[in-house]
């Protein structure tokens, strides 16, 4: 009789746990657990697009709660598997970046996939915000792009202009017209030397502006590495800003060339000395002087590197496509070169030595301050767009 009671009890013991489980299954069945959608985000390194999306997309899916999957497609197993998701969504777009949402949506492209954010966020304020009309002001984001954009303009015209009066190129310029005077170089002459030579730095400097714009990209593809870049081009320019400052200081002090410390190293004036010197000696002048452009252009970056180089971070930071970078360096060359192309012409129209000479050392202590003012501008620029 024990044995059957125990029997009994045992198996009422089981039927309860069964139907607790079975009770638990069923709520299992009619609300499912709430997983973490995942978020394959498809990327080129070096690519405008995907690094923009990388730093303004990414986290706020990630703070969402989504799962991210980055998968750079330069790997062959990565773009094998990009592929197939483009073959699962019948996608033949060919964009740079992908956002693959769990297994119900493609995202092609940055324009599409911010286009999606912003419905997605609209929507959310929309259930959020129990008013009839939905705020349709631009978010402080958009607005700080914006004004960031129309102030890059601005700036590549002053810093081409600052960088084409800079005394590196300045001072330069001012031999080579000095020797093609006292060679006795007819007025008409020494504007297509002047010219030539011109073309020759805009030229020059633009092709050497596309190397550097190329290498700088590649830290764009690297978050965190740009912006360890950044802050350290922040650095140099607060310091290359204190700098310009004493050198305008001393030199109005001083009136001597040695108490400027942001200068040409005196071994790279002697070459570009000795290249000005021949030109004047050549026959073919104009020739000669485009070659010089050459030569002294690269030889001078090392001086003018200093507006450069900050410029086409700037540039890297702003521009969406190969056109609009290619037009901010055009506009910055031209500028580069007008100040040139206007000191060529005061002298053909009659402007003498003296006068050169004395504008030139009153340049020095105007694009020194100008420089240095310009300096900090730029590095608060920077800091506005990290």
């Amino acid at each position: 009789m024990s044995n059957l009671n125990f029997s009994i009890s045992k198996l009422i013991k089981d039927i309860i746990l069964l139907g607790y489980l079975f009770g638990v299954a069923c709520v299992a069945m009619g609300e499912q657990p709430n997983c973490p959608a995942t978020v394959d985000f498809y990327f080129q390194l070096g690519c405008d697009d995907c690094a923009y999306v990388k730093k303004e997309i990414i986290p706020v899916l990630h703070d969402d709660g989504f799962v991210i999957n980055e998968y750079d497609t330069h790997d062959k197993k990565n773009f094998l598997r990009l592929l197939s998701h483009l073959n699962q969504f019948a996608n033949e777009s060919n964009e740079s970046v992908y956002l693959v949402i769990g297994d119900s949506l493609l995202l092609a492209g940055r324009e599409q996939i911010t286009n999606w954010i912003q419905q997605r966020n609209k929507r959310r304020s929309e259930d959020a915000i129990p008013t009839e009309v939905a705020p349709t002001t631009k978010d402080s984001n958009s607005l700080l792009h914006d004004k960031t954009e129309q102030l890059t303009y601005v700036s590549i015209a002053v810093a081409g202009l600052l960088d084409g009066i800079n005394p590196c190129v300045f001072s330069t310029l001012v031999f080579l017209i000095s020797l093609l005077l006292i060679s006795q170089t007819t007025p008409n002459k020494l504007l297509l030397a002047g010219s030539s030579y011109c073309l020759a730095c805009f030229l020059t400097y633009f092709i050497l502006g596309i190397g550097l714009f190329q290498f700088l990209k590649l830290f764009w593809g690297y978050y965190y590495l740009q912006l360890f870049f950044e802050w350290v081009l922040i650095a140099f320019l607060l310091i290359y800003a204190l700098l310009s400052f004493r050198d305008a200081f001393r030199f109005k002090r001083s009136g001597m060339a040695s108490s400027v410390t942001l200068q040409l190293p005196d071994r790279i004036k002697t070459i570009i000395h000795a290249i000005m010197r021949n030109v004047t000696r050549s026959r073919y002048i104009i020739p000669c002087a485009f070659v010089a452009g050459v030569l002294v252009t690269l030889l001078e970056s090392v001086c003018t590197g200093q507006v450069y180089v900050p410029m086409l971070v700037l540039m890297a930071k702003e521009s969406r496509g190969a056109s609009r970078w290619i037009f901010y360096l055009l506009f910055y060359n031209f500028m580069f070169i007008l100040p040139l192309l206007f000191l060529f012409i005061a002298v053909w129209r009659g402007s003498t030595m003296p006068a050169l000479l004395k504008w030139s050392k009153k340049n020095v202590i105007f694009a020194k301050i100008a420089l240095g003012c310009f300096f900090i501008i730029l590095s608060g620029l920077i800091i506005l767009t990290l």
